[in-house]
């Protein structure tokens, strides 16, 4: 039997509800453990988090420190569409440097 993963998921944009094919799936991929790779979609993926006050919230997340995380796909006709009501933002790795005192 063929491990799930998001490689081998069947996906559907969740605007449209269009299937989306990974357009790289192989024939032999139940030999190769792809768990750890997202599907090359027709379109793309998103990960999607709901913080306190929704009603979908992931606080579990936080008291079982846990780490869990909803994945979508959106096909690009959808994306073109919505793309006024998306944030592209740049990701910024921050330093800082903590002085101690000596022990």
């Amino acid at each position: 039997m063929k491990k799930q993963t998001l490689w081998n998921s069947e996906w559907n944009c969740i605007v449209c509800g269009k299937q989306l094919l990974n357009i790289c799936l192989m024939p032999d991929d139940e030999e190769y453990d792809n768990s750890g790779v997202h599907p090359n979609i027709e379109g793309g993926t998103a990960e999607i988090s709901f913080g306190y006050g929704s009603r979908n919230d992931q606080i579990e997340n936080l008291l079982e420190c846990a780490n869990y995380k909803y994945i979508a796909c959106l096909c690009d006709d959808c994306f073109d569409e919505k793309r006024k009501l998306i944030k592209k933002v740049y990701i910024l790795e921050k330093k800082e440097f903590i002085i101690r005192e000596e022990e």
